[in-house]
C-alpha cells in the first residue's frame, strides 16, 4: 500500500506512519474540525475485493464508535473514501508491552506490574465481550502502557474478522501464533474464552519472561497449543508463588469449560494476587540488594602494573581500574568499576591497532568484562556503558540485494489479489529489518517470515535457502528464523515421504 504521508483521508491531515501490518496501515494525523491530533488506520484496499469484507468490517464499526471503556482505545469515527476503508482513533502517548517485554531482556516483569497490567486487560476483554465482539488477537504489540500505568488494547479484533471470511486461502493465519488459542489454532468458531486463553499467555510471559510455546515455524507452535501440556511456569521463575501458576493452569486449559468462563472471572482471580505480588517484589529487592552489597564488599582493588595510554585515551575512576598491561592504544577508553585480572594480558596488537585479543579472558568480578576476540572493530570502547561496532565477515551488500531481488520476483509473478499484497508487505518488511543490521528484531523478522510462508510459499522457500546461512551485517535474527524454518520444512518433506 502506498504511503498517505502528506495527504488528506477523511477530512484528517495524514502527518506520519506510525506502524504497518499485513492488512493495514497506521497514522499520526490532524484532524482541523475538532483541532486535535489522532490516529488514522487504513486497510488495505485489496480486503474490499470481496464485498461480505466491507459490510463485516461496517458491522463491526457501528458497533465501535459507541463503545467507550477506560482500557480499550476508543474508535472516533470511520469511512470510506478513494476506495480506501479507515478509522480513526484517540492518539494515545504509550509503549506498547511488547516493548517493556523486550527491554526485560527474557527476564520477568516485578509480579506487581504483570497483575496490574493483566487485570486491566482482562477489564478491556469484559468492554469487548459485553459488546458481543469477541476479539480474536491478544499479544503484547497491541497493549498500551501509558506513564501513568493505565493499560489500553489498541487493536479492536478487526484482524480476526478478515481471518474468518473467504479472502484468503484456506489456512491462511494472520495472528501471531504465540497468543492464540487452541481452538484458533484449529479454526474453529471462536467463542470469548479463546480470548481469555490469550491473556493466560500474555500473564505467562510477564511472570515468566517467555511465552509457554515456541518453536522453529508457526505451524509447529499452532500444534504445540493443540497437543503440549503447558511447561511449569515455575521451570521458568522458580521464585514464582504457586498462586499464580494454580491461575495459570486454569485460563490456558486446553479445554476452553475448564478455563475461566468470563472476563471478570478471570480479572478478579488476577486482583486478588496483587497484595501476594507486592511481598513477592519486595523479597525479591531485598534479596538482590543484599548480593550487590556482598559483591561489593568482595571486589578487590588491583592496582595497574604497567599502562601506556595512546593518543585520545581516557581513563576514569583509576583507583577502581585493574590492569596488566595496554599497549599501542588507538580508541580505547576504559571506564568505572572495571577491573581485569592481572593475568588476562589484554592489549592491542600493535599490527592491529584496533584489534582487542585477551588470553585467559575472564569476566571481572562484576561481570562487566569477558572479551575473547574481536576483529575489524572501529572505536573500541571497554567499560561503563561502552559500545562498540564490530563487522563480520560474510556476504556482501550486493549479494544481500540479489537475494531480496529473487524474493521480490518470486513474489511479483504472483497473480493479483490479497495474498500477493500481504507477500509484497512482507519482503518490504524483511528489507526494513535487513536495513537495521545486527539490531534485526528476531520477532518482526519471524513474523515477516511467518506472512511470507502463508501467501508465497515459492518467495519463501527463496528467503529459507537464503537467510539459514550466515549473512554479513543482518544479524543472528535472520539466520535464528531462517534456521528454523529450515528444520520444520525439512521435517515435513520427511513426513510427507513416509
Amino acid at each position: 500500500m502506498p504511503t498517505l504521508t502528506g495527504k488528506e483521508l477523511g477530512g484528517c491531515q495524514i502527518l506520519e506512519q506510525l506502524g504497518r501490518g499485513g492488512l493495514a496501515d497506521v497514522y499520526r494525523a490532524y484532524q482541523p474540525k475538532d483541532d486535535r491530533f489522532v490516529a488514522v488506520k487504513v486497510f488495505m484496499a485489496e480486503l474490499f475485493q470481496v464485498t461480505a469484507n466491507y459490510e463485516r468490517l461496517e458491522q463491526r464499526m457501528q458497533m465501535l464508535v459507541t463503545l467507550r471503556h477506560p482500557n480499550i482505545v476508543p474508535v472516533l469515527e470511520y469511512g470510506r473514501e478513494a476506495g480506501l476503508f479507515y478509522m480513526v482513533m484517540e492518539l494515545v502517548s504509550a509503549t506498547t508491552l511488547a516493548q517493556q517485554l523486550e527491554q526485560a531482556a527474557g527476564q520477568s516483569l516485578p509480579l506487581s506490574t504483570a497483575v496490574s497490567m493483566a487485570a486491566q486487560v482482562a477489564a478491556a476483554l469484559d468492554g469487548f465481550h459485553s459488546a458481543g465482539i469477541v476479539h480474536g488477537n491478544i499479544k503484547p504489540s497491541n497493549i498500551l502502557i501509558g506513564n501513568d500505568g493505565q493499560t489500553r488494547l489498541s487493536e479492536h479484533g478487526t484482524i480476526h474478522l478478515f481471518e474468518e471470511s473467504s479472502t484468503f486461502s484456506a489456512g491462511a493465519f494472520l495472528t501471531t501464533p504465540e497468543y492464540v488459542s487452541p481452538e484458533h489454532s484449529q479454526r474453529t468458531r471462536l467463542d470469548h474464552r479463546s480470548d481469555i486463553y490469550s491473556l493466560g499467555v500474555i500473564f505467562y510471559e510477564m511472570v515468566t519472561g517467555r511465552p509457554p510455546f515456541t518453536a522453529y515455524t508457526p505451524m509447529a507452535v499452532l500444534l504445540k497449543h493443540i497437543n503440549e501440556p503447558l511447561p511449569s511456569p515455575r521451570q521458568f521463575n522458580s521464585t514464582l508463588p504457586e498462586r499464580f501458576e494454580r491461575l495459570l493452569f486454569k485460563a490456558l486449559s486446553k479445554n476452553p469449560d475448564r478455563r475461566y468462563q468470563t472476563a471478570p472471572e478471570m480479572a478478579g482471580a488476577i486482583a486478588d494476587l496483587a497484595g501476594l505480588a507486592a511481598e513477592h517484589d519486595t523479597a525479591q529487592q531485598v534479596a538482590s540488594s543484599s548480593r550487590e552489597t556482598k559483591q561489593r564488599s568482595d571486589q578487590p582493588h588491583i592496582v595497574a602494573d604497567t599502562v601506556i595510554i595512546a593518543s585520545q585515551a581516557e581513563i576514569q575512576h583509576g583507583d577502581r581500574i585493574a590492569v596488566d598491561r595496554i599497549e599501542h592504544s588507538s580508541d580505547v577508553a576504559i571506564g568505572r568499576d572495571n577491573i581485569s585480572p592481572a593475568n588476562s594480558r589484554l592489549k592491542i596488537i600493535p599490527s592491529q591497532e584496533e584489534t582487542i585479543m585477551a588470553e585467559k579472558p575472564q569476566p571481572d568480578i562484576s561481570g562487566n568484562i569477558n572479551v575473547g576476540h574481536i576483529s575489524n572493530a572501529t572505536g573500541v570502547a571497554i567499560g561503563h556503558g561502552a559500545q562498540a561496532t564490530v563487522t563480520q565477515g560474510g556476504a556482501s551488500a550486493e549479494e544481500i540485494a540479489k537475494a531480496f531481488a529473487a524474493i521480490t520476483q518470486k513474489v511479483s509473478a504472483m497473480p493479483e489479489g490479497p495474498s500477493k499484497t500481504i507477500a509484497q508487505q512482507a519482503v518490504q518488511g524483511l528489507e526494513a529489518e535487513a536495513k537495521k543490521g545486527e539490531k534485526a528484531d528476531e520477532k518482526a523478522v519471524g513474523d515477516w517470515f511467518n506472512f511470507l510462508a502463508q501467501t508465497a510459499s515459492d518467495a519463501f522457500d527463496v528467503a529459507v535457502a537464503t537467510f539459514a546461512n550466515p549473512v554479513a551485517g543482518l544479524g543472528l535474527a535472520f539466520k535464528k528464523v531462517a534456521e528454523r524454518a529450515k528444520e520444520e520444512k525439512a521435517r515435513k518433506d520427511a513426513e510427507a515421504k513416509k
